[in-house]
């Protein structure tokens, strides 16, 4: 017998859960299927996780300075130990991820692991069993985007080039990183390697890095980071990744660049797989939806990353909170 649901929620990111548990709240049975970690990017591979290894990076620098602050320790003996701040790191995240299963159960949200694929509007299949809900919220998220470089895919199949999801469960420091892209994901990791003492060079299209950011704080920003010894490379065209680096095409001039490794940062693209049956009307950078999250079928709504803009996990949450 098919399973009937008020609600089925594709994506269990900070938008799909939050939709989840206020829907439970208000009386809803809701299903919420997630093909990978209930948390989403955010969670998972995103804000928290960063943010527990520039806490690390943050003590290690002030270890290495206390000189500055009238305290006298042995600097031999101050050492990073990798592979306890990757562990420190996923403590908590894992403690991140149970609270928010434990609210989901808690109130009687229905979790599945699986991939989902809308039908219609009305059913969903996952893990080869047909789902009905009343209506349908799309919260698959968005995958770091990959642009057509010769050698790209190769380097990222051997592990060579990585996104942020990869490099955060690498247990060994490189010594030297190219970071392909200027934008936050970019820098953030370019901040946390080059205060671990790897070195970094961040390679941009753009004729400056971080577009988006207030121009007073890039500016400011950016000087910080050039003289803790980060090299910043602008208008460098990658024309290709080899064996060992990359070849940088910078107004004409080809240079090529090694490192240990290479890391992919260069944006986000909604994930688009799973819901082309209902093809929905779609904007420049994702699902079109209104002020509501309605998207062009009545019934099927979208939220977060998926829609393209604002890619931020607060706005997702209060997109869920919406729709």
């Amino acid at each position: 017998m098919m399973k009937k649901y008020d609600l089925t929620i594709i994506g269990g990111g900070p938008g799909g859960y939050v939709a989840a548990i206020k829907a439970a709240q208000l009386g809803m049975q809701v299903v919420l299927i997630e093909k990978e970690a209930v948390g989403g990017v955010c969670l998972n591979w995103g804000c928290i996780p960063t943010k527990a290894m520039l806490k690390s990076a943050k003590v290690f620098h002030t270890l290495k300075h206390v000189d500055d602050y009238g305290i006298s320790i042995d600097q031999e003996s101050i050492a990073i130990d990798y592979p306890k701040m990757i562990a420190r790191k996923d403590s908590i995240v894992a403690k991140l991820t149970g609270g928010v299963k434990r609210l989901l159960k808690k109130n009687g949200v229905t979790v599945i692991e699986g991939f989902a694929n809308a039908l219609d509007a009305h059913h969903v299949e996952v893990n080869g069993e047909t789902l009905e809900s009343k209506h349908l919220i799309i919260a698959t998220g968005a995958s770091p985007a990959f642009p057509p470089i010769k050698g790209l895919t190769e380097a990222y199949d051997r592990g060579f080039v990585v996104t942020s999801k990869e490099i955060l469960m690498k247990t060994t420091l490189p010594k030297s990183l190219i970071v392909i892209g200027g934008g936050v994901i970019g820098m953030e990791f370019a901040t946390i390697f080059n205060t671990l003492g790897v070195n970094v060079k961040i390679l941009e299209r753009e004729a400056t890095p971080l577009v988006t950011v207030d121009d007073e704080i890039r500016s400011l920003f950016l000087k910080k980071i050039v003289k803790d010894g980060i090299t910043i490379i602008t208008g460098a065209n990658i024309t290709e990744v080899t064996n060992t680096g990359v070849i940088c095409d910078k107004g004409g001039v080809i240079t090529k660049i090694d490192a240990d490794l290479i890391l992919l940062a260069t944006g986000m693209r909604p994930n688009t797989k799973g819901y082309e049956a209902l093809n929905l009307e779609m904007s420049k950078t994702g699902i079109k939806v209104d002020n509501l999250m309605h998207t062009s079928i009545k019934g099927v709504y979208a939220i977060g990353d998926v829609l393209g803009f604002h890619m931020l996990a607060h706005v997702a949450s209060r997109e869920g909170g919406v729709a």
